[in-house]
């Protein structure tokens, strides 16, 4: 429970940074300190109301993964704590690994083209390599004004030039907790 609640907070942080970054005049608030037991607010940060940012998140595979299940309620839960609407939240499942075509990949661009022709989209996530690399390549031309957030990426990735706007979050697995238990695993 305790991880979960820091990596939220981890997340709602790097959220606000990259609104921060794509606002010409930002007012934004941090909820509360993750180290805090009474969740004190923070003092001196202006509070901005983010009930007009839209965020795209763009998932590299099927909406059914039980990953995505689970990334999807986190970030649901940290968008709508900062202030950002259901309304203003758009999940998008790429299927990159089902169907990695690059007809089905620039089919997806020309569908998310046109799903979000009439909406300015302000901020974009992407989870996994994937999706990141669908937006930097066949989706370069989607909301170019928009910030990234590369979500679990591997820590020896390393961004290639853009003129987008990008924050890197790597995860890096520590295995061996679980390895040093499979020495009293006992056949029977």
């Amino acid at each position: 429970m305790h991880l979960r609640v820091r990596y939220t907070f981890f997340i709602f942080v790097l959220i606000a940074e990259i609104i921060l970054a794509s606002k010409t005049s930002p007012k934004i608030a941090i909820a509360a300190d993750p180290e805090s037991q009474d969740g004190a607010h923070t003092q001196n940060a202006p509070a901005v109301d983010l009930l007009k940012t839209s965020v795209l998140v763009l998932h590299t595979f099927q909406a059914n993964m039980p990953l995505n299940i689970k990334a999807d309620q986190g970030i649901r839960t940290t968008l709508e704590a900062a202030g950002v609407g259901v309304k203003q939240q758009f999940f998008e499942y790429l299927d990159l690994a089902r169907d990695p075509g690059p007809e089905h990949r620039q089919q997806l661009a020309e569908m998310l083209r046109l799903r979000f022709a009439q909406r300015k989209i302000d901020v974009v996530i992407t989870l996994e390599l994937g999706a990141l690399q669908f937006v930097l390549n066949e989706g370069r031309d989607l909301f170019p004004d928009a910030p990234v957030l590369a979500l679990d990426l591997s820590p020896t990735f390393d961004l290639p030039q853009t003129n987008r706007r990008i924050i890197q979050q790597s995860i890096k697995y520590n295995m061996e907790p679980g390895v040093g238990c499979l020495g009293a695993v006992h056949r029977v």
